[in-house]
């Protein structure tokens, strides 16, 4: 006869394993990359594009937004590899980290920014409610570095964010095509897109609603 307790033991320990084993399988399976850019810099920011193509007229509002910019920064859900060869058509060079839709895509699914003496974590984001994306976010960044951050660029809500959490600043550029209601009514549901200045003065971040 079992000790009273055995199956909840047994269930406990094989729930844990599970969990563990999982960690370390999505951890081998994340593909991380450093990228190095020149100090000061002007960086474009977009995310969730979930298109077959840039939209009509997005080479009027790069071009109004994006003075100055050499490199553009996608956070993910590009969906459709046409629409970074558009961008690419336009003159810009393109960094994107890996989207839970970008099925046709295979980037990195984090990215570690250098730029100066400042770093940035590169992440599309996962999960549902809008309150957790970013702490996993974040896990998912320290599960392949624990590089010290200044920032993290983030996407999957389609909702702009800039904000300071834990001493670290967080980052989303919003949907450049379709936004969703920010639930603390920042912004309205609008297409958007954010520039990214690094410089001895820090980070500035400013997001147009287009």
């Amino acid at each position: 006869m079992r000790p009273h307790g055995f199956s909840c033991l047994r269930f406990v320990a094989i729930t844990c394993f599970s969990r563990v084993n999982r960690f370390f399988m999505m951890t081998a399976i994340l593909r991380f990359k450093r990228v190095n850019i020149p100090f000061p810099c002007r960086l474009g920011v977009i995310s969730d594009t979930h298109s077959t193509s840039l939209p009509d007229g997005m080479d009027r509002e790069f071009a109004l937004y994006f003075k100055g910019v050499d490199s553009i920064l996608h956070m993910g859900d590009v969906t459709h590899p046409a629409v970074l060869n558009d961008i690419e058509a336009l003159g810009y060079r393109i960094i994107t980290v890996q989207g839970n839709n970008d099925r046709m895509l295979q980037h990195p699914h984090v990215i570690l920014l250098g730029c100066g003496p400042y770093s940035v974590g590169m992440v599309h984001g996962s999960g549902g409610g809008y309150d957790f994306v970013e702490p996993r976010a974040l896990r998912i960044i320290r599960s392949v570095t624990d590089q010290p951050l200044d920032a993290v660029l983030y996407g999957h809500t389609h909702v702009p964010r800039d904000h300071i959490r834990d001493s670290i600043r967080f980052l989303n550029p919003g949907s450049l095509c379709f936004p969703r209601l920010d639930p603390s009514g920042t912004f309205g549901p609008s297409p958007s897109l954010a520039t990214l200045e690094i410089s001895d003065k820090g980070f500035d971040f400013q997001i147009f609603t287009l």
